[in-house]
């Protein structure tokens, strides 16, 4: 004996038989899911990446096209073109490093030192520095969420540097980093 099968079959029958097919609810279903994928779509992919110029001008160090790209998933600083104008020559101690201030603590990013006990050139060896940063260096994750929202408005250069007549010069330099491209469009 089938219990209840044939009274829910016989209102649901009654249910559809009152129901009538109207154009109208399928374009409005079609509609709705059409918003709702552009929704995710432009969530996901707008202003997700942003690409920055670093320099800086100063009367001593200057750094010329750099590059940042921030990105959602990989972020990249890539700083191949530093320059000095300065008297020194000819150095015994070089220490250079990338530092990100964030509540007025440094955060090192990358840093290259280099000692010479005859003295080296100092433009020689400025042309063959490059920093060249990805995101997950080494299994480490150089790009926190806390240095990406301040390495814009708070990226240091920090020069330790001694000459061969003894000068020591320890300074910082605020570099400049100014959009280039931001991805706000919303058809490409």
């Amino acid at each position: 004996m089938r219990r209840g099968k044939g009274k829910f079959t016989r209102e649901l029958k009654n249910y559809f038989k009152d129901y009538t097919f109207n154009k109208h609810h399928f374009y409005y279903t079609v509609l709705i899911l059409i918003i709702l994928l552009l929704s995710v779509f432009l969530f996901n992919n707008y202003n997700k990446c942003t690409v920055y110029e670093v320099n800086t001008d100063t009367n001593s160090f200057n750094v010329n096209n750099g590059v940042l790209v921030l990105t959602k998933d990989d972020s990249i600083l890539k700083i191949s073109d530093i320059t000095y104008d300065g008297d020194i020559k000819t150095a015994m101690y070089i220490e250079m490093g990338l530092y990100v201030v964030i509540n007025d603590e440094y955060y090192l990013i990358n840093s290259f030192s280099s000692t010479s006990n005859e003295g080296f050139n100092l433009n020689d060896y400025l042309e063959k520095i490059k920093f060249d940063i990805t995101e997950n260096n080494d299994n480490i994750d150089i790009f926190t969420s806390d240095i990406k929202a301040n390495i814009v408005d708070n990226l240091y250069l920090k020069v330790k540097m001694t000459s061969v007549d003894g000068e020591v010069i320890d300074n910082e330099y605020k570099l400049d980093v100014n959009p280039l491209y931001r991805n706000i469009k919303l058809f490409y």
